[in-house]
């Protein structure tokens, strides 16, 4: 059986492409979306003794169930999603060059330029999304305002008292001098722990010359991400928008 390069390579890529576009909201693994990638291409193979339709769709659920090494419903319902709908794409365009009498050898790049703008477009939104996440935070010290680098943390879910929890760093919490007074107890990926809670005054500057005045409990972490620093809570997305908006949880929290 002769092996056509260019069509096994096109075929591939596409494939990958399509696989990586559709798993990028989910951070799938790498590994497992060019392992995917593979089993799309071999689902495309004649087996006589299977139907190709069964055959196909049976080689595509495995490949998408290996993009990530665990999966939630919602999780693997929204990769079953955005996969038909960027394959859908990927045929339109496969579709278009044939209206433009595009050269055979053109197919794939018109099939693969569907994913990658996808998966381009994509990373563009994501990175916008986290510039505007990326807050100055400063504490009021006995020196002066210490300035740290702020994250509005989505997944921060944290309450204590009714009152939204802030997560630092240990080493920013040294800086501060901020002596737990409690500890709150948080779910991670290897189980329940409890961290050390304290409380503190700091400013959110979400414009270079304005900012918001909070006082909310503190809790103090051994374990951030690199180079972070203070994850601040989800609630305050929607009160650093709005300049007349106080923090409702906290009722030591104003406006200046």
């Amino acid at each position: 059986m002769e092996i056509n390069i260019l069509d096994a390579f096109g075929s591939f890529t596409v494939a990958f492409l399509t696989i990586y576009a559709a798993a990028m909201p989910l951070n799938g693994s790498l590994a497992g979306e060019l392992f995917a990638a593979v089993l799309i291409v071999l689902g495309r193979a004649d087996i006589p003794s299977l139907s190709p339709l069964v055959f196909r769709l049976s080689m595509t659920l495995s490949a998408l169930l290996v993009v990530k090494k665990e999966f939630v419903f919602s999780e693997f319902t929204r990769l079953v999603l955005n996969f038909i709908i960027i394959s859908l794409a990927v045929f339109g365009a496969g579709f278009l060059r044939e209206e433009l009498n595009a050269p055979e050898e053109w197919r794939y790049v018109f099939e693969g330029a569907v994913p990658a703008v996808t998966a381009l477009t994509y990373d563009a939104g994501r990175r916008i999304s986290r510039e505007r996440l990326h807050l100055t935070v400063a504490f009021p010290t006995e020196n002066g305002e210490r300035f740290f680098k702020g994250f509005l943390d989505t997944g921060n879910g944290l309450y204590s008292g009714g009152e939204p929890v802030i997560v630092i760093s240990e080493k920013v919490a040294g800086k501060l001098g901020i002596e737990p007074a409690g500890e709150i107890y948080v779910r991670t990926v290897a189980g329940i722990k409890a961290l050390p809670l304290g409380r503190a005054e700091y400013k959110i500057y979400y414009d270079k010359n304005k900012h918001k005045l909070y006082s909310t409990p503190v809790a103090i972490s051994d374990k951030m991400g690199f180079g972070q620093e203070v994850l601040l809570h989800r609630d305050m997305i929607e009160a650093l928008q709005k300049e007349d908006k106080c923090l409702k949880y906290s009722k030591n929290s104003k406006t200046l």
